[in-house]
């Protein structure tokens, strides 16, 4: 995955205007132009477009820090959206994206076939139904947390049984 394409999926969320993507010592830094004027209480959305991103693109490419401009700077090579392509875009997130290209729940999926050692799994049954056992499920949570950065017992994962429950909950607590 490039750059551009990072900055697009960022660009197509509503409150984006413009943004650029660089490389800073290895880490991607996104720069943001919001489409309004932020407060003290709009820096929550650092985590709010690391979640949006998160369900977008594969966890490895997320970057590392959100840093807001009034303005961005013009030496950025930046992208911006019209509202039309924006409301076209957040309408095919919603409407016409299957589940199956979300990448968060690609990424638990592959954990969820290798510890039960299976090719494929539906995503609607639960762990224990696939044959899932307590240490299998110690294996996928370890991989939750290195892979996104994110703590999960062992009763809040058998509590999210299934992968949409548990890829809403790994998505809700992204640091």
């Amino acid at each position: 995955m490039d750059k551009n394409e990072i900055i697009q999926r960022l660009c197509a969320h509503e409150y984006v205007k413009r943004a650029s993507i660089k490389d800073q010592n290895g880490k991607l830094i996104a720069l943001v132009e919001p489409a309004s004027f932020l407060d003290e209480e709009d820096v929550k959305l650092k985590q709010v477009f690391k979640k949006y991103l998160a369900s977008h693109i594969p966890y490895s490419h997320l970057p590392t820090e959100f840093i807001f401009y009034k303005e961005l700077p013009a030496e950025q090579d930046t992208e911006s959206m019209s509202e039309d392509s924006k409301e076209k875009a957040v309408e095919e997130d919603l409407v016409n994206i299957p589940l199956s290209r979300d990448k968060t729940i690609e990424s638990l999926n592959n954990m969820w076939c290798r510890a039960l050692e299976l090719k494929e799994v539906d995503i609607k049954n639960s762990f224990i139904a696939l044959g899932g056992d307590s240490l299998r499920a110690m294996t996928i949570i370890s991989e939750i947390q290195k892979n996104f950065d994110v703590d999960i017992s062992f009763q809040q994962f058998f509590k999210f049984s299934n992968l949409p429950e548990l890829r809403d909950y790994v998505l809700e607590n992204i640091a």
